[in-house]
């Protein structure tokens, strides 16, 4: 990272995944994995619902164009306490900057953190 902020955006991100874990929304699980991304190949491939803030912008124009009521924030944490349907397994890369102690790693039979996944174990941003 470049950016003026870098040492910002660190902060910010550590302190959300200490919230995350905080909320005990994973556990470190060892999983075996064979989809390993390549640069330029498919690095940039994602599986995360995102809308694009082109899209946010229309809505909200429509929102006032029918006179409805619109507001758009952010809440931090807002949905990671919820409990999650436990016949639903979802399993995420670790965070990058994410350490892992060595003692759970040990316990594991791994030696890096690159061996490891994490279990969801509470709903993720209102993931359904």
């Amino acid at each position: 990272m470049r950016s003026k902020l870098k040492d910002k955006w660190l902060a910010t991100m550590a302190e959300e995944l200490r919230a995350l874990e905080d909320n005990g929304v994973w556990r470190v699980r060892l999983v075996a994995c064979d989809n390993e991304q390549e640069f330029g190949v498919d690095y940039s491939v994602t599986f995360s619902a995102v809308i694009e803030m082109s899209s946010v912008k229309r809505i909200f124009v429509l929102a006032r164009k029918w006179r409805v009521p619109a507001t758009h924030g952010d809440v931090p944490n807002a949905f990671v306490k919820a409990e999650k349907e436990a016949e639903l397994d979802i399993f995420l890369r670790l965070p990058r900057g994410m350490v892992i102690p060595k003692d759970v790693r040990r316990r594991l039979g791994v030696t890096n953190n690159s061996e490891l996944m994490l279990e969801l174990m509470k709903t993720l941003y209102g993931l359904k």
